[in-house]
């Protein structure tokens, strides 16, 4: 993936896949983007099955998905991605806000979930913010995604310790093991053993998942 930006070397534009089932939704946000020089769109499609190859062939930095398409779901496409790019950032766009919608979500391990009613801004915010490896949720959701998590909780997750929370809050926003090693005066090693625990503790397999799940706790907000 491109960097954003970096002190001292040269700004590199946020390379952007869109797939979505309607042709002039592609047209508006390829527009709406356009309008933004540090963003640049790399390619189009409107089919799941095609975004995977895309995601494959241009390496995009970030995918915007919508989660209703014909064939295979964004939900599905999203999966097939991420088994063969791990660190692919993807946000779903969507019109639902229900509670099916966000148990999917959480499970697909994407980074962003946006509603398509919302203003065009939300979108660059959530661009931005996934770019930055951090998780964004649709503020009108976030109470959705804290009623999910405590249905999750009462099927029964082991509690964390202190330094296990703290490692989570670091994890969440968005700094490497080894920021979080030196924050924390431990080594990198410690910090990826946190991690693996956490990961097994809640039942998660991302740190997309793991920035889900402290937003969900309000351990940090966004």
């Amino acid at each position: 993936m491109s960097a954003h930006s970096v002190a001292g070397q040269r700004l590199t534009k946020i390379r952007v896949l869109i797939c979505d089932d309607h042709p002039m939704m592609i047209l508006g946000v390829r527009e709406f983007l356009s309008l933004h020089s540090h963003i640049e769109v790399i390619g189009t499609t409107t089919s799941g099955e095609e975004a995977i190859h895309m995601a494959r062939e241009l390496a995009p930095d970030i995918l915007l998905i919508d989660i209703s398409l014909p064939g295979i779901s964004g939900i599905e496409a999203t999966r097939g991605i991420l088994r063969d790019i791990p660190d692919a950032r993807i946000i779903l766009l969507t019109m639902h806000d229900d509670e099916e919608h966000i148990r999917q979500f959480v499970r697909s391990g994407a980074y962003g979930y946006v509603l398509k009613k919302n203003t065009p801004d939300e979108l660059i915010r959530a661009i931005e913010t996934v770019m930055k490896g951090q998780t964004f949720i649709s503020p009108s959701v976030a109470s959705m995604l804290l009623k999910y998590q405590r249905k999750e909780e009462e099927n029964g997750h082991d509690e964390l310790s202190g330094r296990e929370e703290e490692v989570l809050i670091w994890i969440a926003k968005g700094f490497t093991s080894k920021e979080i090693a030196d924050k924390l005066c431990i080594s990198v090693r410690t910090v990826s053993k946190h991690r693996e625990m956490l990961m097994s503790k809640l039942n998660l397999h991302s740190v997309a998942d793991l920035t889900k799940y402290a937003i969900a706790k309000k351990l940090i907000t966004f």
